[in-house]
């Protein structure tokens, strides 16, 4: 399998310029795996080389999902919060989303502010003619929403697919992997190592149907960022990098 997107945005010809680098490069993983540090830091770098990156963070936003929420609360009360009980509140989930007009309902509207929210942070960069680093993007958006709509493996690889049809797609993807015991101690806004695990095992499963470039997030954030660039210069071929290593 190929490890990387083809780049359906890439400028420019080969031959060692800076037009060879993506324009899109997306970082995913574990609450806790140091996606934002690490994005905000491969920014740093590539800057030092000539290339010049902007860090987005494109997880979804609630604007219709927000009133949706305000009603589903006066109509279905939750009976326990994602921080009271998680697996308690992940049946309630569950329960719900197999009401085909609440699960319907519920990702007309995610859709709609999903769309408002790429439409911000990566579409008008890239009509711009930047370079974006994307902290989350669809991979964990459609992770989340599958596991709170109760999808299958396959349904969420299909929300993915549907998701890379209908937003720009990334050149390059790679996926901060660490344990969950290591991921639960560094935030203190996750609700149980249950929510880690059945994450990281989705992460997993998506790195190798979409190719992923897996990293070790044990490492330092320096010795993470060494991995990228070289991965970055060996798939596509900057010569224009080694001018300024």
């Amino acid at each position: 399998m190929t490890r990387y997107m083809k780049d359906d945005h890439r400028d420019g010809k080969r031959g060692g310029t800076k037009a060879e680098w993506p324009r899109i490069i997306c970082i995913v993983g574990l609450d806790g795996s140091g996606k934002s540090t690490i994005s905000r830091e491969f920014v740093k770098r590539a800057t030092s080389y000539g290339f010049q990156y902007r860090y987005a963070w494109v997880h979804n936003q609630p604007l219709f999902l927000a009133l949706l929420r305000f009603a589903r609360r006066i109509i279905f009360p939750p009976r326990k919060g994602m921080f009271e009980d998680y697996r308690a509140y992940r049946q309630e989930k569950k329960s719900l989303a197999k009401r085909r007009f609440i699960r319907t309902i519920y990702l007309a509207a995610h859709s709609l502010d999903y769309a408002v929210w790429v439409l911000l942070r990566v579409r008008l960069p890239l009509w711009l003619g930047q370079r974006l680093v994307l902290d989350r993007y669809v991979y964990d958006v459609a992770i989340n929403r599958g596991l709170l709509m109760d999808m299958t493996s396959d349904e969420i690889y299909l929300l993915i697919k549907h998701y890379l049809k209908k937003y720009p797609r990334p050149s390059i993807v790679f996926c901060i992997d660490i344990p969950v015991d290591i991921a639960f101690s560094r935030k203190n806004d996750i609700p149980s190592k249950e929510y880690l695990e059945e994450r990281r095992d989705l992460y997993q499963k998506c790195a190798a149907q979409f190719g992923f470039f897996m990293l070790d997030g044990t490492k330092p954030v320096s010795s993470i960022i060494d991995e990228m660039i070289e991965i970055v210069h060996r798939e596509f071929k900057s010569t224009q990098l080694a001018v300024h290593a």
